[in-house]
């Protein structure tokens, strides 16, 4: 297995969130939170436990005796009682399980994959109703950015069996997801995808709500605002791959060994 792949692997198996193995023996809180650009998603802080105000959400597999995953089901803990829900996993083919928790106030979103890795739905749950609905199905088609032109293809050209979709991010306004080979890529209304950055961006980043910070496989470290579409890069020297660290206002990395602390944009 070529280095990068082995690579890959290892960061998909770290990002499948919060697994619990059980051996297999056959509401809520009015509290408001912080709005999503006050805090910082980044891949190097993504919780086990992903929650909000409200409660703690857990994947869970059931297992054989040998390992098996034969079942899963995602656990939500209300912080307010410590009562436990259930959120039953039914699909439509075998080999399929869930990955990715991102919770919002409002929703939970998470993704379904094959067993081949390959990024199948993403799925978002209300968390008053407790009502699912797909948000996207790999069967359709995106926008592609080539040469700064737009070009319509079938998802599944890209997000196969050597893809690995590791994120979801949103702030109930955008759904985003990452796939760590081709880029960012947003979810349209009418459940198409479109292309947001045609980047490897495998090394590091970070996102607000606002902004989407990254570093490109050559380490340039870039900006690109989501409202606006505009990216820019942030500094001239060249980032030491996974060393991005981003708060509100500073943006930390390693470059030749040195530690580099900028300023984040105001504009």
């Amino acid at each position: 297995m070529r280095m990068k792949e082995h690579f890959k692997a290892i960061i998909f198996s770290l990002l499948i969130f919060g697994t619990v193995i059980i051996p297999c023996s056959c509401k809520s809180s009015g509290d408001d939170a912080l709005p999503l650009h006050s805090r910082i998603i980044s891949s190097d802080n993504v919780s086990d436990t992903p929650e909000n105000s409200r409660y703690i959400f857990k994947r869970v597999a059931i297992t054989k005796d040998d390992g098996e995953i034969i079942n899963e089901y995602i656990e939500i803990t209300d912080k307010k009682d410590k009562s436990t829900t259930k959120l039953p996993f039914e699909p439509q083919r075998e080999n399929v399980s869930i990955y990715g928790l991102f919770p919002t106030e409002k929703y939970l979103y998470y993704g379904t994959q094959g067993h081949k890795s390959e990024l199948l739905t993403i799925e978002r749950l209300d968390l008053d109703s407790f009502s699912t609905e797909t948000l996207y199905e790999s069967t359709r088609t995106a926008d592609k950015l080539l040469f700064g032109l737009a070009f319509s293809y079938n998802s599944m050209e890209i997000i196969s069996a050597t893809a690995y979709p590791s994120y979801i991010l949103s702030d109930d306004n955008e759904v985003l997801f990452i796939d760590i080979d081709e880029g960012l890529f947003k979810i349209l209304p009418d459940k198409n995808i479109k292309c947001l950055i045609a980047d490897n961006i495998e090394n590091g980043f970070a996102y607000d709500g606002k902004y989407f910070i990254y570093v490109t496989n050559d380490g340039i470290l870039k900006q690109y605002k989501i409202k606006s579409g505009k990216t820019e890069i942030l500094t001239d020297k060249t980032v030491t791959p996974y060393t991005l660290k981003v708060t509100k206002e500073d943006i930390t990395f390693e470059s030749d060994k040195e530690k580099v602390t900028i300023k984040r944009p105001t504009n």
